[in-house]
């Protein structure tokens, strides 16, 4: 960030991705902040394994309360979600270093980034792939490009000067690799060089009786595998990341894709120059009739309707109909893994303060971050140009706080001078009324109370009878009221609660009716809740066969042959496996019984075609998955059985067998594990379109609402608070509605 920021201060022009009016967009740089550093500096670890650095004050989108919204570092916590920008608009350019980029050239570079080293005044694209080797002749040819073959090496040496600088532009040595000036390249050639990246270090594989897929590629470049998630998303991609240790001690960055919509992408607009990885490709996704959409939404961004679901997330293929927002299409969703504090002594911090448009931008791999003072300018700035006009800001307090409270209100400070600048700096607003709203007037900075400001406090009591039921009315329009629900009997009963109350009201008492035409959970939710939960107490048995794994893989690196011995914790992290497997097995075989009842239910139900179809397939899909989970139970067994009858020599083949075997175990069993989990979700989300047609909200769920929900405003909350506006502005008590009859608040 400091040389991004010297080079703005000499000039240049710089864009960052941001998010406008809903369109994710380039957009230039105005202003980077150095400021001194006031709160420690954390990075934050998400799932997908997306890192990125912020100061605790710094504030990232996340989702709260139904809403995308954007809140300090410091009230992040693990397993909160955050906030990563997808289909990041692709640059413009055909040309690097002033050599004129085509798509052979590209293709020919991203077969350097997989596959090739520069020794001395050639380039060397290592590779004994009959096709890849077709593939060079064929550019070289048409692009004459000086290069050979030798089969000796199994090497093709290009020798062609320009190209030869050009592939400097992209690292030279594997741990420098790098895509950089290639991503402000124009999408075709963006495509072409990821297309001989993956043709070269990438494959597509199938897992778990081939019911699954993945396309990965790997790299020991931290830098380019950062980068590959950029011009992966270009494409609207998300890919996942995973760090791994090798046989001689590297670190290596797997780059994953695993949905069957970004499968599809991939296929037609990169794809591999091997059309032996083409076609298998394609024939699993012609093969694939049911998928899991292309990503997860979070459930507070999801319609009521499947508010009763006890799960973190849906897929989108599942709540299309009932997503809130539009700019979600372009907005994918990853939860915290990690906050790690950073032992760092960085004096000063730097800050992208101000952007042409926007009033955020993109850091880390993706992670979408906020600029609170921006967005106070630019709410003003579309105020002016609407004018006459009024600005609303709700919940001013969270906003303007006093300034200087504690040693993290840097940004907080910011933002609050740029609202005074705004109120009553050089540009007037004219014509703009500004209105807050706040139930703790007492912690707002003091200026912006001040005459010519925010100088006129009004409290607003909780609402009448008259109006109580008018906000009934509103709240359940779109519900099927029983003949026995009184509209004005409950107004009348709720005395004291607020708009927000009574809302809370009808939301519950609607829930309650829903869960009791739902009834109790399906015997296939129960039996494969059961398998999931018991599969998550075990989880900690493989996470120390992994830790013994690793143990194996530095014992033996670059070894011909090892002793049995060194064997030994991995065989023990084995048998505590199998120790808790008999369990597993019987809660597997009765999830198996209950998928022949689920299928009667579905069948005597009357759903479309297309609803049963889908459950149908779903009830496949979920057998071939215990089916996956058996098969590696039998894997762990002949595991431990290779384990226990090692010759006191080890060969260097049988390690690496080991070291497979183990690997793939790991792995199954964390992703068959997700999947389980993504299934019963599917089901629960059938059982409630089955269980919530015709359903009616009664008078006895509103009572039981009422006793559930309390005024979130006591009469001693009323006092104080009109105690507090007297004290900031003046009140509008009941003493006080008549001589002030004739305003308008």
């Amino acid at each position: 960030m400091e040389k991004l920021y010297e080079e703005w201060l000499n000039g240049k022009d710089i864009e960052v991705v941001s998010v406008v009016d809903g369109k994710v967009r380039w957009s230039k740089i105005e202003k980077i902040s150095k400021h001194l550093r006031t709160s420690p500096i954390v990075e934050i670890i998400t799932e997908s394994g997306r890192k990125v650095k912020v100061t605790l004050d710094h504030s990232v989108f996340t989702v709260k309360d139904g809403e995308i919204v954007s809140i300090p570092t410091s009230e992040l916590k693990k397993g909160d979600w955050i906030v990563l920008v997808n289909n990041i608009p692709s640059g413009d350019k055909d040309e690097i270093s002033r050599i004129k980029i085509n798509k052979n050239v590209a293709e020919l570079i991203g077969l350097y980034l997989s596959e090739g080293d520069i020794n001395k005044d050639y380039v060397r694209i290592h590779t004994k792939d009959i096709e890849i080797i077709k593939e060079i002749d064929r550019i070289t040819k048409e692009e004459n490009i000086e290069g050979k073959y030798y089969k000796k090496d199994g090497s093709y040496w290009i020798k062609t000067r320009w190209f030869v600088e050009l592939c400097k532009e992209f690292g030279v040595g594997a741990k420098n690799k790098k895509l950089g000036k290639a991503l402000s390249l124009k999408k075709d050639l963006l495509a072409s060089i990821l297309k001989g990246y993956f043709s070269g270090d990438g494959s597509f594989y199938l897992r778990n009786h081939k019911r699954t897929g993945t396309i990965e590629a790997v790299t020991v470049s931290k830098t380019l595998a950062e980068e590959l998630l950029i011009a992966l998303s270009m494409f609207g991609i998300f890919a996942r990341i995973k760090e791994r240790t090798n046989r001689v001690g590297n670190i290596e960055y797997r780059i994953l894709i695993g949905r069957v919509e970004q499968f599809e992408v991939f296929s037609k607009e990169i794809g591999f120059i091997q059309e032996r990885k083409n076609k298998p490709l394609e024939e699993f996704i012609k093969s694939k009739k049911w998928t899991r959409g292309k990503r997860n939404i979070p459930k507070e961004l999801v319609g009521e309707l499947y508010a009763y679901m006890e799960v973190e997330h849906y897929s989108d293929r599942v709540v299309k109909k009932a997503l809130k927002k539009v700019l979600l299409e372009d907005l994918y969703f990853d939860r915290i893994k990690e906050i790690n504090y950073l032992n760092r002594d960085d004096t000063y911090v730097y800050d992208v303060v101000e952007v042409v448009e926007g009033h955020n931008f993109l850091g880390g791999y993706g992670v979408l971050l906020h600029n609170s003072e921006k967005a106070i300018r630019e709410i003003f700035r579309k105020a002016r140009q609407s004018a006459p006009c009024i600005i609303f800001f709700d919940e001013i307090d969270a906003i303007a706080p006093k300034r200087g409270r504690d040693i993290s209100s840097a940004v907080t400070d910011k933002v609050v001078n740029q609202l005074l600048t705004e109120l009553d700096g050089m540009e007037e607003p004219k014509d703009v009324v500004v209105i807050a709203a706040t139930n703790r007037p007492d912690i707002i900075d003091p200026a912006l109370l001040r005459p010519g400001r925010l100088d006129r406090v009004i409290l607003v009591p909780v609402p009448d009878e008259k109006a109580r039921l008018d906000i009934f009315k509103i709240h359940t329009r779109g519900m099927n009221l029983a003949e026995d629900v009184n509209l004005e009997e409950l107004a009348k009963k709720t005395e004291g609660y607020t708009g927000a109350d009574i809302e809370a009201i009808c939301r519950e008492a609607a829930m309650l009716a829903v869960r009791e035409s739902i009834g109790n959970p399906w015997g296939i939710e129960t039996a494969l809740r059961d398998l999931i939960n018991y599969l998550q107490s075990i989880s900690g048995a493989f996470k120390r066969t992994a830790v013994e794994l690793n143990s194996v893989i530095k014992a033996t690196k670059e070894k011909e042959s090892a002793e049995a011995g060194e064997f030994a914790e991995l065989n023990n992290a084995i048998r505590n496996i199998i120790s808790v497997l008999t369990p597993a097995k019987e809660k597997i075989e009765a999830v198996e019984k209950e998928l022949n009842n689920f299928l009667e239910i579905i069948n005597k139900e009357d759903l479309k075609p297309s609803e049963k179809e889908e459950a149908e397939k779903l009830a496949k899909y979920l057998k071939d998955l215990l089916d996956k989970l058996k098969e590696m139970i039998d894997n762990i067994y002949n595991l431990e059985n290779k384990l226990g009858n090692l010759s006191q020599k080890v060969s260097a083949e049988e390690i690496d067998e080991i070291i497979k075997t183990t690997q793939n175990v790991i792995q199954r069993f964390t992703t068959i594990l997700d999947e389980l989990k993504n299934a019963l979700k599917d089901i629960e989300s059938i059982r409630l379109r089955v269980s919530t047609k015709d359903v009616k909200v009664k008078k006895e769920h509103f009572m039981k609402a009422l006793e559930k929900i309390k005024p979130s405003v006591s009469k001693e909350d009323m006092r104080i608070y009109e105690k507090l506006a007297q004290e900031y502005g003046r009140t509008t008590t009941a003493e006080k509605k008549k001589e002030e009859s004739k305003e308008v608040i």
